[in-house]
């Protein structure tokens, strides 16, 4: 486990695990998203596809074999998975993004960062590197919600990164209790009862 300060005006703190039990008892509470409803080979190379409570989007240059949810190559854990090329997003971008947003993120990863690079996440002007991991989870948890997430290649030359990931895990972050409305009149209510009697 780690912590990273994002160098931003309103800086981000971000702290990395790979290990999932250890991400799963810093959050609590979280959502996963595994893709075993997918039944054959879907793609989003070049489109969108929503999958729940986010939506996978490649843009930019396409790989005609890459960016789809593979349910023949399981090497993670036997079921299907998201298989995608990573290269530098000025070239061809992969993207996450939530519905709402969220605070926590981890996943298992296959073949990420691998030999002479590395991959990251890019959440706004902050970046996450992803460890050198053949196989096995990696998260974070961030102490300001984002709703948006960029899966960032390797910036050298002759080199992109293919990966796979599975057993998204995501924490939705809090939203205020409202305040109700007639609670506010009544408290209004009570403030002026007893100026008047003040008076």
């Amino acid at each position: 486990m780690s912590t990273l300060s994002a160098g931003i005006a309103e800086a981000a703190n971000f702290t990395t695990f790979t290990d999932r039990a250890a991400w799963e008892a810093a959050v609590g509470s979280f959502s996963e998203e595994d893709f075993n409803d997918f039944t054959e080979d879907t793609s989003f190379n070049g489109s969108s596809l929503d999958v729940g409570d986010f939506t996978l989007i490649n843009d930019l240059f396409q790989i005609p074999t890459a960016n789809f949810i593979n349910t023949s190559f399981t090497v993670i854990d036997g079921t299907p998975n998201v298989d995608v090329v990573a290269f530098p997003s000025s070239f061809s971008r992969v993207e996450l993004n939530f519905d709402s947003p969220i605070t926590a993120f981890g996943a298992d990863f296959q073949s990420v960062s691998e030999g002479n690079f590395t991959t990251q996440f890019v959440i706004g002007s902050d970046t996450i590197d992803i460890p050198d991991t053949p196989l096995g989870f990696f998260g974070f948890v961030s102490d300001m919600s984002f709703s948006e997430m960029l899966l960032e290649g390797p910036i050298v030359e002759g080199f992109v990164d293919r990966l796979r990931f599975d057993n998204v895990v995501y924490e939705q972050a809090s939203t205020p209790e409202p305040v109700s409305v007639l609670g506010l009149l009544a408290f209004g209510a009570v403030g002026a009862s007893s100026m008047l009697k003040r008076k």
